[in-house]
């Protein structure tokens, strides 16, 4: 069994985590949250204007870059 938690993709929550982490051991998507909460369902919006993969990675990018 994989620890963890999926959502359907009609579904919007508000996360907060201590940040992105890279494993490089995986092809293809190497970023995951680091320690994610759900903080709160986001039934204002659709899942059309969640964050996307890529701003997950410009994110990890920002936390290097800092």
């Amino acid at each position: 069994v994989r620890p963890g938690l999926e959502l359907r993709p009609q579904i919007v929550v508000t996360i907060k985590c201590e940040g992105v982490v890279r494993d490089a051991t995986k092809q293809e998507f190497p970023f995951s949250l680091r320690d994610p909460k759900i903080v709160v369902l986001r039934s204002d919006k659709g899942a059309q204007e969640a964050d996307t993969t890529k701003s997950i990675e410009d994110l990890y990018k920002k936390e290097r870059l800092a």
